[in-house]
């Protein structure tokens, strides 16, 4: 049988040259450049160069494509996670403001409410005042109508202790409207 190499030294080329590319498409232990990155305290491995603190590692192992499948869905479901709780987050912030100013809004009705009843007494006290004032006993005493010196004193005390109640009413009334900062 005759083969088709001319030499030994050929033959033994062509094997060892089979053998090299039968090693090289061999899976082996491969040198991977890893880097250790700390985000937010926490610590995580990534391909890409750190944006902040961490450092290069060199590994010698070898990963199975189920591994890098799995480390991939785990890497997936953390964006994941992450990306849901930045989400929550920032709806638990917009709640909060909206809360604060539906809270702002019923503290600004109260006041308007505070104001306009705070008017209203101020209006009463003003009215009984003006009554205090021009009852009809006192136009009595002005006027000077028949009327005991006994009764007038009398009718003259009542229409002063009417103003003075007025009057403090009144003057009540009108620090509490300015106590609300009213306007």
């Amino acid at each position: 049988m005759k083969y088709a190499y001319s030499s030994p030294r050929s033959l033994l080329a062509r094997i060892s040259a089979a053998l090299v590319m039968s090693l090289a498409c061999m899976p082996s232990a491969q040198s991977a450049e890893v880097n250790k990155c700390i985000v937010n305290g926490k610590t995580i491995y990534q391909e890409a160069p750190c944006a902040g603190e961490g450092k290069a590692l060199k590994l010698n192992s070898e990963i199975s494509r189920e591994q890098m499948w799995e480390a991939n869905r785990r890497a997936s479901d953390q964006r994941r996670q992450s990306s849901d709780l930045e989400l929550k987050r920032r709806n638990d912030q917009f709640q909060e403001q909206v809360r604060a100013r539906n809270d702002q809004l019923e503290k600004e009705r109260r006041e308007a409410r505070d104001c306009t009843r705070l008017a209203k007494e101020v209006e009463a006290a003003e009215a009984q005042m003006a009554g205090a004032r021009f009852s009809p006993q006192t136009r009595a005493i002005r006027c000077g109508t028949l009327m005991s010196e006994k009764d007038a004193k009398a009718e003259s005390d009542a229409v002063d202790r009417a103003v003075d109640a007025a009057s403090s009413r009144l003057i009540t009334a009108r620090m509490n409207q300015q106590n609300a900062d009213c306007k």
